[in-house]
């Protein structure tokens, strides 16, 4: 009876071996390799560059390039501490509209400290000589993300010449952009109230060629510009 069971107990095992093996060679979840991790993403470059072209000019509403096309670009570094440095360009043409003569090419060097906090004022001489030290713009501008690459944007802004009350302004902008992935689009309105009166004589009248322009009147402004 002994010799019989132990005969059957070894014959069972033959008879059944692929069980015992299917139970051992299946691994358990946690026998299993975990997911290999994301690459890491490649660090932002500090260098950035810019380049738009423009139906015209417009700096604080006044125009730079008498209503003609402008071609603008520049190129900026940003340290990790904050500090920045760059430099912009565009054609121009507001030396020679004012009846001087002059470059036709602005150039910007910049930099500063991202997150202080700064006034914006400038100096200069009126016609007659005197300074205006202590002069200042006063920006307050606001921009709005609508999503799907569209946004909206408002601006005033106010110019105060000390001692020449005929270089003070108000100035504002309405503008729309879509972003179409190659670059971005805009179109915006803009205007002052900036004293440009050719027939008085008053300083935003450029004066040439004969006919003069209101360098400060409302007009509709169209751009297209890349970042990379």
């Amino acid at each position: 009876m002994h010799k019989s069971l132990v005969a059957s107990t070894v014959a069972a095992a033959f008879l059944f071996p692929t069980v015992a093996f299917a139970q051992t060679a299946t691994p358990t979840p946690a026998a299993e390799a975990a997911p290999a991790a994301a690459p890491a993403a490649a660090p932002a470059s500090p260098f950035t560059g810019n380049f738009m072209l423009a139906s015209e000019y417009l700096y604080r509403g006044i125009a730079q390039t008498r209503g003609k096309p402008a071609v603008q670009g520049g190129f900026d570094y940003a340290h990790p501490s904050g500090f920045y440095v760059g430099t912009w360009g565009s054609s121009i043409s507001w030396l020679v509209d004012a009846g001087a003569s002059g470059a036709s090419l602005e150039l910007d060097l910049y930099g500063g400290y991202k997150g202080a906090i700064t006034t914006n004022l400038f100096g200069a001489l009126t016609p007659k000589g005197g300074k205006t030290t202590g002069s200042g713009y006063l920006d307050l501008t606001g921009a709005f993300d609508l999503g799907d690459g569209l946004g909206v944007s408002a601006h005033v802004g106010h110019q105060s010449v000390k001692d020449y009350s005929g270089a003070s302004y108000t100035d504002w902008k309405l503008g729309l952009t879509k972003d179409f992935g190659i670059g971005v689009a805009g179109v915006a309105l803009l205007g002052t109230d900036a004293k440009g009166s050719c027939a008085k004589g008053e300083f935003y009248c450029f004066a040439s060629p004969a006919g003069g322009y209101s360098a400060g009147k409302s007009r509709l402004q169209l751009t297209f510009g890349k970042t990379f």
